[in-house]
């Protein structure tokens, strides 16, 4: 059926104009079935749209390449079952910011400045 849908479509491109074809025609696949034309759209929206408006055009169309006028019948594609993978985004690592260790005696509570009372002066 792959040929005779190339046929097809070859023909609803020179009668449809080059805008229609790209957008309504083009993702369709089709399959023949005894006395009839199942068109498989991509969604319900083309499905839907091609129905109402290209849907005597494709068995016009048709008629030409398969002798006789076929039923037409339109469908959405089924769509492959895929493996859904989710990316989990992980946040960059922040750098921590390194100070300098402080004295062994600032550490035991001591204070780094000198207390007035352990420093003695001279006298003159």
């Amino acid at each position: 059926m792959s040929e005779a849908w190339a046929q097809i479509s070859d023909i609803l491109a020179k009668t449809t104009g080059p805008g229609t074809y790209k957008v309504w025609i083009k993702p369709l696949e089709a399959e023949q079935s005894p006395g009839g034309l199942t068109v498989l759209a991509p969604n319900s929206f083309v499905a839907s749209w091609v129905k109402d408006r290209l849907a005597d055009d494709i068995a016009d169309a048709a008629a030409q390449v398969l002798g006789s006028r076929p039923s037409i019948e339109i469908k959405v594609r089924r769509r492959e079952k895929r493996v859904k993978t989710t990316v989990i985004e992980q946040p960059l690592l922040q750098t921590a910011s390194v100070q300098a260790p402080k004295p062994a005696f600032a550490m035991a509570g001591a204070s780094s400045a000198p207390n007035s009372s352990s420093v003695f002066r001279s006298r003159s």
